[in-house]
């Protein structure tokens, strides 16, 4: 890399990008038709392989990398896994997958309000766990 070619996002990376967002729809489109349990295992798996990207592990060549290479709305597909989650799981395993994403957002911006959308989505017992959870490790939130 140097000044001249250092915002170059090489073809390989934007086709994982595109395959990424791909996966995502297609597991939001799971948690529409109520499959919500296979949803979430797809979801689970493909933060997981985000997180993992994003903590630098070489998965795609690029100078940065981050979420903003992906060509879908990402706040639909963190909306559709929250869904999943708030009728599906305890309170418990509600935050377990829901704070890693408020977590994330909170350090970009909260460019995809996923605090706010738990809070539109999820049970009263979902949002008081989250919410004791995200005090307890001291992560910043948005309410609006």
């Amino acid at each position: 890399m140097n000044s001249k070619n250092f915002s170059h996002i090489p073809e390989e990376t934007s086709q994982w990008f595109e395959k990424l967002d791909y996966l995502l729809k297609s597991s939001s489109q799971l948690s529409k038709q109520n499959e919500a349990v296979i949803a979430i295992e797809c979801f689970k798996k493909l933060y997981d392989l985000v997180e993992h990207l994003l903590n630098g592990e070489d998965i795609v060549f690029a100078e940065e990398v981050g979420m903003w290479l992906l060509p879908g709305d990402e706040k639909v597909y963190i909306t559709a896994y929250l869904t999943s989650l708030a009728t599906t799981t305890t309170p418990e395993l509600f935050t377990e997958a829901a704070l890693p994403l408020v977590w994330r957002d909170s350090t970009e911006s909260f460019c995809n309000k996923v605090y706010v959308t738990t809070k539109k989505i999820a049970s009263a017992e979902q949002i008081a766990h989250l919410t004791a959870e995200l005090r307890h490790q001291k992560i910043r939130t948005i309410s609006r």
